[in-house]
């Protein structure tokens, strides 16, 4: 990819945001000072319980979207 696709993907995220998602049972400690690892199969939903922690900390204003992606 070039330089200008990125760009491209960066601002579309910062437009658009995250996809609404549905809260799942599972739960990640956001409080916490340890790196947290999400592993699973394929197409089992890690990437959406990533999106559904953004929500999460945008709608309680933990964190703003640029500082997310960028």
């Amino acid at each position: 990819m070039r330089t200008e696709d990125f760009k491209h993907v960066i601002t579309e995220w910062l437009i658009q945001g995250p996809p609404n998602t549905l809260e799942r049972e599972i739960s990640i400690p956001l409080e916490s000072n340890l790196i947290i690892t999400i592993t699973g199969g394929r197409r089992t939903g890690k990437t959406y319980l990533l999106f559904n922690i953004i929500n999460k900390l945008i709608k309680e204003n933990k964190a703003n979207i640029r500082n997310i992606i960028c």
